[in-house]
């Protein structure tokens, strides 16, 4: 989600070399906002506790939404620390007196909050390549806490397309929708309803790099089989794995295995 460079600059004129320290957040959309924080919430928290002297510049596209966001957290946290107390209303006020615009709208702001939560509260889970084997018997035994933890959150997601009654026969399961923010959308078709044709029931879950994808979908139905190989083709995907049991003389696995 996130990676840390160090950078060296050369001033020529004065033949000095400057040390920058590259962080770089690359899960947030340019429209919209990121579905998860614990991933930007550790970056932040990594640059507060190794970075305690010198200037520090944020930016994105425009600098105002993303960067807006950030500073709000950056300027929260540090309120607490050295204050004592939170007035976030106070801060984003500040912002907006020096630049326009600053947190766009209240979506972010509600993100920056969020993200505050879960550096003041979140559990420590990243670990390097170095420690794993040393954490590997810790690991398994508070998974169980871990993943209850994870179920109780709250979740972000809203399912306004695929809950709509057009749309039920093409759900195996009404209780198990894609997201909004994740769908995978197929191509129109000629001919056809182009809300009905671009449907299926598929999520795209995002890898560790920006090319890196995988695709999550529920076995197709006879009347979905199409819309099921239609997708493997349009996101040029090169394995296929089924992770359910058939038989071979099954309707759809006998259709959609040709």
């Amino acid at each position: 989600m996130y990676s840390k460079s160090l950078v060296l600059i050369q001033v020529k004129q004065e033949e000095k070399i400057h040390q920058l320290q590259h962080y770089h957040y690359s899960k947030w959309p340019d429209h919209g906002i990121p579905t998860e924080v614990i991933s930007i919430a550790q970056m932040l928290s990594h640059f507060q506790s190794h970075h305690l002297q010198g200037g520090t510049v944020v930016h994105c596209s425009a600098g105002i939404g993303r960067t807006g966001t950030v500073l709000q957290v950056l300027l929260m946290s540090e309120m607490l620390t050295l204050k004592g107390y939170l007035n976030p209303i106070e801060i984003l006020g500040k912002l907006r007196m020096s630049r326009a615009r600053l947190v766009e709208n209240e979506a972010q702001y509600n993100l920056s909050l969020e993200i505050l939560e879960e550096m003041l509260f979140g559990k420590e889970t990243v670990v390097s390549p170095d420690d794993i084997l040393n954490h590997m018997d810790k690991f398994i035994s508070v998974t169980k806490i871990q993943y209850a933890r994870a179920k109780a959150l709250p979740s972000p997601l809203s399912f306004s397309t695929s809950d709509m009654p057009s749309f039920q026969h093409l759900n195996r399961n009404q209780s198990v929708l894609p997201a909004d923010s994740n769908r995978c959308y197929l191509q129109p078709r000629a001919r056809v309803d182009s809300w009905l044709s671009q449907y299926i029931n598929a999520i795209r879950v995002p890898g560790s790099s920006r090319n890196q994808f995988m695709i999550a979908t529920e076995h197709p139905l006879p009347h979905t089989v199409s819309s099921f190989w239609r997708l493997v083709i349009e996101e040029q995907c090169t394995i296929v794995i089924f992770i359910n049991s058939f038989e071979n003389q099954d309707e759809v696995c006998t259709s959609s295995s040709h």
